[in-house]
């Protein structure tokens, strides 16, 4: 067998069309619900929708727990991103702005990153491949088609919040990490044997402080394509 289909590089062509192949799959998702949209049909197609999310995530996490695979300081469904994949049915089934907010900040601010520069080693041959790219991929899929298809607009509010909940996972996870020496939410002393954002964010502890900033600056940057423009008011004229 090849070697690509056995080992995965960070910007290998492996990791290209990777991440085309997913693209293209959401894109076709994200123009189906957007042409049933407003019809019968639209019920159907995100019960559908969400329910293959759902069971793509229990599939690839459910997966890890198998005798011989499972690792407890990696296996566990405790990143981010195994969080935010939870949300992204919820998210687009309730489509309250809450879920909805926390889906786009969290699936595209976090599991972008991720997709950028994966923690992974494992090729297509290999299962986690696939429990790596499915679930991150489907974040982010589900992000963008909570922006095209549900047609949401994040505020203040939904970012606030979003970074308010990010702050409440690092508060829970960060204990547990010191606790176990494990490193899920990355905010342990460890950093990823593939090259990352992580290797720039300078030494821990430090490093954390870092990272919520440049979390904060990214949720904002998200933000402001959607912010209403400022009406600049003239000056009334004295007669």
């Amino acid at each position: 067998m090849p070697d690509w289909a056995l080992e995965f590089r960070n910007f290998s062509t492996l990791h290209l069309a990777t991440v085309l192949g997913f693209a293209v799959l959401w894109t076709l998702l994200v123009a189906g619900g957007r042409a049933v949209a407003g019809s019968a049909r639209e019920a159907r197609w995100r019960a559908a929708l969400c329910a293959s999310l759902a069971l793509a995530w229990l599939i690839a996490n459910g997966a890890q727990f198998r005798p011989g695979y499972f690792v407890a300081a990696s296996n566990l469904p405790l990143h981010a991103c195994d969080l935010a994949g939870i949300l992204a049915p919820l998210a687009l089934w309730r489509r309250t702005r809450v879920l909805l907010g926390v889906l786009y900040f969290w699936g595209l601010g976090f599991s972008v990153q991720a997709i950028l520069t994966p923690d992974l080693d494992e090729g297509p041959a290999r299962a986690g491949f696939w429990m790596f790219w499915v679930p991150h991929a489907n974040i982010t899929g589900a992000a963008c088609y909570a922006l095209v298809v549900e047609r949401f607009r994040p505020g203040w509010r939904e970012c606030l919040q979003a970074y308010g909940l990010a702050v409440l996972y690092l508060a829970l996870i960060l204990p547990f990490d010191l606790a176990t020496g494990f490193n899920y939410g990355y905010v342990g002393p460890q950093t990823p044997s593939q090259p990352t954002l992580l290797d720039f964010l300078g030494p821990w502890p430090w490093r954390i402080g870092s990272m919520m900033a440049l979390a904060f600056a990214v949720f904002v940057a998200m933000l402001l394509p959607w912010l209403p423009p400022r009406v600049s008011q003239k000056p009334r004229s004295v007669a």
